[in-house]
């Protein structure tokens, strides 16, 4: 089933500044979806709006592309990660990463070991296990993406908002971060939609882009010819 992301006249203020004003897109979802954009353009805010988090006026709603009807979209559809999220209870990575089941799970019911085991291989998978144990609060600033990461695919979303996902990593973990996400649009169609100041990074991947700072903001094919025709825009001042 493929469905598309609908943004229809979606106008976002941030402190009392508009920073997203009347735009209409038709997102596939199912794909590797690429935000950019210069400070300022609302990059963020568009995450905040299509979650909830903030009010806009305008529409947002999933559509299915054959039916044209509109999907019932659950709490747990979408999956975010902020660019800033402040955490200073003092759990382990593990406690951490296996509350990524925790929408899954009877109320008040206790993680099993099967959760924990789940919990490990996606720890494992961002090749983090030698920190399974450590207080989270006492990692690095990239240590702690990679736990939120492992967590955001524990829950398993349908739609995985990604804001600067490989802020404060090394190309290392860049490649690695980028090449499990794009591995889950490819191998089980799901929608990743991830912000980034980084276009670079992603020659030779294939999705859609979009510049917030383009006018009209258009949806693009994802290729080395718009990478750098964007990255020239983006040069210069917003």
């Amino acid at each position: 089933m493929s469905n598309n992301l609908i943004l229809s006249n979606l106008s976002v203020f941030y402190r009392n500044k508009s920073v997203i004003d009347k735009i209409n897109l038709e997102i596939p979802l199912h794909q590797w979806v690429v935000i950019a954009g210069n400070n300022g353009s609302g990059k963020t805010s568009l995450f905040k709006a299509i979650t909830g988090k903030i009010s806009y006026s305008g529409e947002i709603h999933v559509v299915n592309e054959k039916s044209k009807h509109e999907v019932n979209v659950t709490p747990h559809y979408f999956s975010y990660l902020e660019q800033n999220t402040p955490f200073q209870v003092p759990f382990t990575v593990s406690e951490l990463v296996v509350m990524g089941t925790y929408h899954k799970k009877p109320r008040f019911s206790h993680y099993t070991k099967e959760d924990y085991s789940l919990a490990e291989e996606f720890i494992s998978l961002f090749e983090i296990t030698h920190l399974k144990h450590k207080i989270f609060s006492e990692l690095s600033g990239g240590e702690q993406i990679l736990v939120w990461l492992a967590q955001i695919l524990l829950m398993d979303s349908e739609i995985i908002l990604l804001d600067e996902p490989t802020r404060h990593l090394d190309t290392y973990y860049t490649n690695l971060v980028l090449g499990i996400f794009y591995r889950l649009v490819e191998e089980k169609k799901k929608s990743i939609i991830l912000i980034t100041h980084d276009l670079n990074s992603l020659k030779g991947y294939k999705g859609r882009l979009i510049n917030l700072s383009s006018k009209p903001v258009v949806l693009e094919e994802l290729n080395e010819g718009s990478i750098a025709r964007n990255m020239e825009k983006l040069k210069e001042k917003g």
